[in-house]
């Protein structure tokens, strides 16, 4: 009998110590992970070491297309054989990643305004298809609060480059040409711009040409007809000057960033807006999907069978 009881007495503080051990061991992995996260959301870090965000092995692609106040990361994911979907994470949490939206079709191009609340991509789930089988795709509003969607463009037209500013979501639209299954720099293309406030759809005329257009309050950048970057305010508008070929151009606080490629060779830089200097960014393989916060940048990366979303300073 005072064996047995020995015996419990043995079996209640291992229990006890492993529990211990790993209550220790969890406080200490928590720990690490706020001061991670601490320093990524604190503009003066000194942390310089490639942060793995979010692990998302056995998924095709996941892009970061916003990065909000409340370290939430949004990003759109593609499970494999499946549609391109998008998601979001807390940051400051060891927390299962939230499918926001999924219609059943490839949600390409998000945008999400600065409350979380109304997401615009573009689909081609309603799309028309045309006579070589290319769908057109529409510009979706996703009211997330009141789980319902909205069809902004026309129907009988293709559209891409959704971006947004503020209360205001634009994009372009062939609308005024016959659908161009290549690029064509004579392709006649219109801006518009849907108010979130008004509920109104305009058209938005511009004195020059354009393929790719980025507002951030009074100032604009935008890819034309060439691939060069042009930049400013609508009356001054300057010229980026590189060789190559531009796109994807993200404004973020005084900088530009962009992709550009010379010669099948792919780079990313940032462009100061007030002094004119570019910066070559610091290339990791697999690079892709970006959105820069602060002094750090979000970004896509895929190394083998790594597939994740990274968090890297700004240099």
């Amino acid at each position: 009998m005072n064996n047995f009881k020995l015996f419990i007495i043995l079996a209640f503080i291992t229990l006890f110590s492993c529990t211990k051990d790993k209550q220790i061991y969890k406080r200490s992995t928590e720990n690490k992970r706020k001061e991670e996260i601490r320093q990524l959301n604190t503009s003066d870090s000194l942390a310089t070491d490639l942060l793995k965000i979010i692990d998302e092995s056995g998924v095709d692609e996941c892009y970061p297309f916003f990065v909000e106040k409340s370290n939430t990361i949004y990003f759109q994911r593609k499970l494999r054989d499946g549609f391109w979907t998008i998601a979001k994470k807390k940051l400051d949490k060891d927390t299962v990643i939230v499918q926001i939206y999924d219609d059943n079709s490839n949600c390409t191009n998000p945008v999400v305004d600065n409350d979380g609340r109304y997401i615009a991509y573009l689909s081609d789930r309603y799309g028309i298809t045309d006579k070589d089988g290319f769908k057109y795709r529409d510009v979706i509003l996703y009211d997330s609060d009141l789980k319902i969607s909205k069809v902004l463009s026309d129907r009988i037209s293709d559209n891409y480059s959704v971006k947004i500013n503020g209360a205001k979501i634009y994009f372009i639209s062939n609308t005024k040409d016959k659908l161009k299954l290549a690029y064509d720099k004579n392709e006649k293309l219109t801006l518009f711009c849907y108010n979130l406030e008004t509920k109104s759809l305009e058209e938005i005329v511009l004195n020059y040409s354009f393929f790719d257009y980025y507002p951030s309050g009074n100032f604009v950048c935008f890819i034309d007809n060439e691939f060069k970057l042009k930049y400013g305010t609508v009356d001054d508008i300057k010229t980026f000057d590189i060789d190559g070929y531009c796109g994807d151009p993200i404004v973020s606080g005084d900088k530009i960033f962009i992709s550009h490629r010379n010669e099948n060779i792919m780079d990313f830089y940032y462009l100061d807006i007030n002094t004119g200097t570019k910066t070559k960014m610091e290339y990791f393989g697999g690079f892709g999907g970006y959105f820069p916060v602060k002094d750090r940048l979000f970004f896509h990366k895929k190394s083998g069978n790594d597939f994740g979303i990274y968090s890297n300073l700004i240099k």
